[in-house]
């Protein structure tokens, strides 16, 4: 935010759209990187959030937050908003990726350790991937 911040000269009506699903993958990445800790954060006496609300609950966290942020990207592309800069069908489009990983996660009931490290791992290189094709589509749209 800093950076666009001194850059634009400040923040715009741009930075806030985009800060709202920004905000969402930042809690899908707390819950990605969490849920693997639960035994040992329980044994540490860390109350993250996994350790309250516990494994499933989480995930029904972080599979609402992928899907929220597509429907966001969605309604976006309906609105026409900022169509002279961004097609949001497109970023709508990419945004499935992550949530169709993560409910092939949920399928296979990632509620013990070792389920969830793996589940974990896979969600986070979708993540990655995700966010590496979504700054693509965005390099491509300032070169051409």
């Amino acid at each position: 935010g800093i950076g666009y911040w001194v850059i634009k000269g400040g923040f715009d009506l741009f930075f806030f759209v985009f800060s709202i699903a920004l905000f969402l993958y930042g809690l899908v990445f707390m819950i990605i990187v969490e849920t693997p800790d639960m035994e040992g954060d329980i044994k540490g006496k860390k109350y993250t959030f996994v350790v309250k609300r516990g494994r499933k609950n989480t995930y029904f966290i972080l599979l609402a937050s992928l899907f929220i942020i597509s429907l966001y990207f969605l309604i976006l592309s309906i609105s026409g908003l900022f169509i002279e800069y961004i097609n949001f069908l497109i970023v709508f489009a990419i945004s499935l990726i992550p949530i169709i990983i993560a409910l092939i996660g949920f399928y296979n009931k990632p509620f013990t350790k070792k389920i969830a490290t793996k589940v974990a791992t896979m969600n986070m290189y979708t993540l990655v991937a995700y966010l590496f094709i979504f700054n693509i589509y965005l390099i491509l749209l300032i070169m051409y």
